[in-house]
C-alpha cells in the first residue's frame, strides 16, 4: 500500500505533534517535581532555623539554671562559653548563628 504524499505529511506531522506534547508533558511532570522538592526544602530550612531558636532559648536557660545551682563554676556567660568550647571540643562545631540570624534566614523563605 502506497500513500499519498499528502497522507505521509499529515501522518507525520501528527507523529510531531505527539512526540511534542510527549516531551511537554515530561518537562512539566520534572518541574513538578522539582517544585514540590523545593517547596520541601523550604519546609526543612524553617524547621532547621526554628531548632536553632529553640536551642537559644534552651541554652539561655540552662546557663541560669547551671549558674544557680553551682555558682562557682561562674557566672551564665561564663558557664555558657565554657559549654560552647565542650561543644567545639566533641564535635569540632563552634555555634554561630543567633537565634536573629536564624529569624532572618527562615524570613527570607516564608
Amino acid at each position: 500500500m502506497v500513500l499519498s504524499a499528502e497522507v505521509s505529511q499529515t501522518i507525520a506531522g501528527g507523529c510531531l505533534a505527539l512526540l511534542g506534547t510527549a516531551v511537554a508533558g515530561m518537562f512539566s511532570v520534572l518541574a513538578a517535581k522539582a517544585g514540590s522538592k523545593w517547596e520541601q526544602a523550604k519546609s526543612d530550612l524553617q524547621s532547621l532555623c526554628d531548632q536553632v531558636v529553640a536551642y537559644h532559648k534552651l541554652e539561655e536557660l540552662y546557663k541560669h539554671e547551671v549558674n544557680a545551682l553551682d555558682p562557682q563554676r561562674g557566672a551564665a556567660v561564663t558557664v555558657l562559653k565554657n559549654m560552647r568550647e565542650a561543644v567545639v571540643r566533641e564535635i569540632g562545631i563552634r555555634p554561630k548563628m543567633t537565634a536573629e540570624e536564624a529569624r532572618n534566614i527562615a524570613g527570607r523563605y516564608r
